[in-house]
């Protein structure tokens, strides 16, 4: 029952990926009967969300697409490469949605990237933010949903041996992903380009260091009480 109910969801998955992946396609192939043999698309963009690095039309319009097919083929896989395959069977509509969510992002930069292109420019780095905040509060919000395993997820190797350290350290982390992620939308939308970059490593430097000592730490409580009890 559960291996025909996370199969029923990659399958989805699989579909909805195909989707994603079909427009952003369909949008480089506009594109590229559009844009004169020798474009250069902007393809980086510095702390000022100026560019500083253009790609010709192969890299500017065919990367992400490729990327997006890698990241699908890895989603897929997964499943029979992991060793606790049954807690991924519980997790099914968790690592679904992050999957969907993850590749919704690539799209969402896909669109920013292409358009602006073609000359309908947008301030890219409020762009990121806004993609980047509903991802993190996407994954925010299924990650207290996820069952232990090897490769999705808060991994250390506390939250590995520990199935409460797991859930806790979940469950912290998800709260932590969600305010991060309306955090920078906000800043996205209310505020400059310019703080996006700030935010994300502030940000990302601030939820790795939390979860790492927090999972250690509950670890170590929990070999205390299993040493006391004896």
């Amino acid at each position: 029952m559960t291996d025909d109910r996370l199969t029923s969801r990659i399958r989805g998955a699989l579909f909805a990926s195909g989707l994603i992946i079909a427009a952003m396609a369909a949008l480089s192939a506009y594109a590229w009967a559009v844009l004169p043999a020798d474009a250069r698309i902007a393809v980086h963009w510095n702390i000022a969300g100026v560019a500083d690095r253009f790609a010709g039309k192969w890299e500017g319009l065919v990367l992400l697409p490729a990327i997006a097919l890698a990241v699908t083929a890895v989603f897929a896989a997964l499943p029979v490469l992991e060793p606790r395959r049954r807690h991924l069977w519980q997790s099914s509509k968790a690592y679904s949605r992050i999957w969907l969510a993850s590749l919704g992002l690539l799209g969402f930069l896909h669109a920013v990237v292409v358009l602006g292109a073609l000359g309908r420019g947008f301030d890219t780095l409020t762009m990121v933010g806004i993609g980047l905040g509903i991802l993190l509060m996407v994954t925010g919000n299924f990650l207290a949903k996820l069952h232990s395993n090897f490769f999705i997820g808060i991994r250390t190797p506390w939250t590995l041996s520990s199935e409460r350290v797991w859930e806790k350290t979940h469950r912290l982390g998800g709260r932590l992903f969600m305010l991060s992620g309306l955090v920078l939308l906000l800043a996205a939308l209310f505020g400059t380009g310019r703080a996006v970059v700030p935010i994300v490593i502030a940000a990302i430097a601030v939820v790795v260091f939390v979860v790492v000592a927090y999972s250690f730490l509950l670890w170590r409580q929990e070999q205390r009480e299993g040493n006391g009890a004896r």
